[in-house]
């Protein structure tokens, strides 16, 4: 390949063409929501901007191919809160090869627990005693190297389980990305799709996984070498067309970080634009609880050649914010 850049741009073109033009009309209505959530502390700081960040190990969560740029072992893991006692959080390893970056990756979730109820014959609460709750997880193995000129592409393989009360379901699926970044990274550019597979029937209704195509691009300012851009498309089976912008400040070299990013998506832009020219909907509700979102990086030289990197961020909802913790070693 020649110029392999062309061709990334060609399809990065095509790839946003579709998102900004296909939109869901099965909002909410597939299993495994909590794969459209982010976990990594310093995503969740970008406003989920992910596919075209560095972002180690957890990286692999959004595109694979962003392993394959790895030179040193990495362990991490994360701690997300989502609402009430809803959290969670992510584990990670990485390793290169001759053959390559694998990784390997686990997300739970825990929904907290709460007391059963059931309807007694005279239709009135009963209250049993028991605790009951619920958890959903995700295992992944992941693959990724660089094929090309400043090129590489990834691939995971993905288990998913949920457990809601007394309902359980599990599937297998495939995620795959490419990536491209400049000779000094000041560009990057993916793309990714996610969750392409199958599953367990439940009750004899044949379920579909909520499949993903994203795009993304990130750059670092000609004259503000301390400022980078971030923006995702992201078109998901069971949610509208989101946008995740986000921007990145190191404060001081390489080692301290500012963060900040605000999701949001086709429909929350459409509402703006009808509230400003003084027609807004009766009916609109948000079509995602996340606000705006902020977060500091920190890495440190623990001692030659090994570094910890540590990430923290809050993201405002209609509810309450969501705090998130990241620590990665990499040696």
């Amino acid at each position: 390949m020649r110029n392999p850049l062309l061709t990334i741009a060609a399809l990065l073109i095509v790839s946003i063409s579709l998102l900004a033009t296909a939109q869901s009309d099965e909002a909410g209505s597939r299993p495994f929501s909590f794969l459209n959530l982010d976990f990594g502390a310093k995503t969740i700081a970008m406003g989920g901007a992910s596919i075209a960040v560095d972002n180690g190990i957890f990286a692999a969560f959004a595109n694979p191919a962003a392993l394959g740029y790895m030179t040193k072992t990495q362990v991490g893991v994360g701690f997300r809160s989502v609402i009430d006692d809803v959290v969670g959080g992510p584990v990670g390893y990485a390793m290169p090869s001759k053959f390559g970056v694998f990784g390997f990756n686990l997300l739970m979730l825990s929904y907290g627990t709460t007391q059963e109820v059931l309807e007694s014959s005279d239709g009135r609460p009963l209250y049993t005693g028991n605790s009951v709750g619920g958890y959903s997880s995700s295992g992944q193995i992941s693959w990724a190297n660089t094929v090309w000129e400043n090129l590489s592409l990834g691939v995971s393989i993905r288990g998913i389980f949920e457990r809601l009360v007394d309902l359980s379901l599990s599937a297998a699926c495939l995620q795959a990305g490419m990536q491209y970044r400049s000779d000094d990274s000041r560009l990057i550019v993916g793309l990714a799709f996610s969750n392409a597979g199958f599953m367990a029937s439940q009750n004899g209704n044949d379920l579909k996984l909520p499949i993903a195509l994203a795009a993304g691009i990130s750059y670092i300012l000609p004259y503000v070498p301390a400022l980078r851009l971030a923006l995702d498309l992201k078109q998901s089976a069971d949610l509208p067309l989101m946008y995740k912008p986000g921007i990145e400040i190191a404060v001081y070299k390489k080692y301290l970080f500012l963060r900040a990013g605000y999701p949001f998506s086709q429909t929350d832009a459409e509402e703006v634009v009808k509230l400003i020219q003084g027609e807004p909907s009766d009916n609109y509700q948000k079509s995602t609880f996340n606000g705006p979102a902020f977060g500091v990086g920190l890495m440190t030289d623990i001692n030659k050649g090994k570094d910890i990197n540590a990430d923290v961020a809050v993201q405002f909802n209609d509810l309450e914010p969501a705090f998130a913790l990241s620590i990665m070693l990499a040696y």
